[in-house]
């Protein structure tokens, strides 16, 4: 979820994952996906999904998909991670032993908003002023 230019979906296909989908609502960052998916050889491995992450979420339940690994990387001052927790949660999208990864420059507001959710932070990994949130359903 919000992709932007890819490198995160890009970095994990070149890892193995076996497929990657990328949303973004942003045009000219969805045309920079494209254009990275195609100078890395990788387009035949991703879905890219232009539209908004509420209506991607959705269309994922539609299809019936869980995922392994969901990323969010919105934008910082934006709250629409929590929003897209709740909606993954109550759409059914991770797998049982999946792992929802969080990108944010506010490690506690995130933890805060995350308080009450049927969730618990596996890790947390700060580089420089960004901290990634580890987080899976509650055991």
């Amino acid at each position: 979820m919000f992709s932007g230019s890819g490198a995160i979906a890009i970095e994990f296909l070149s890892r193995g994952a076996q497929k990657a989908y990328l949303c973004e609502n942003n045009h000219a960052a969805t045309k920079m996906i494209y254009t990275n998916l195609d100078k890395t050889r990788l387009m035949q491995k991703a879905i890219v999904m232009s539209k908004d992450y509420r209506k991607a979420l959705e269309k994922l339940k539609q299809e019936n998909i869980q995922f392994d690994i969901i990323f969010l990387d919105p934008p910082y001052q934006a709250n629409y991670a929590i929003d897209a927790i709740k909606r993954i949660l109550l759409l059914d999208l991770l797998k049982e032993k999946g792992t929802i990864i969080i990108e944010t420059d506010d490690e506690k507001r995130e933890l805060l908003e995350l308080e009450g959710l049927n969730i618990q932070i596996d890790d947390i990994r700060k580089y420089g002023r960004v901290s990634l949130l580890f987080i899976s359903r509650k055991k």
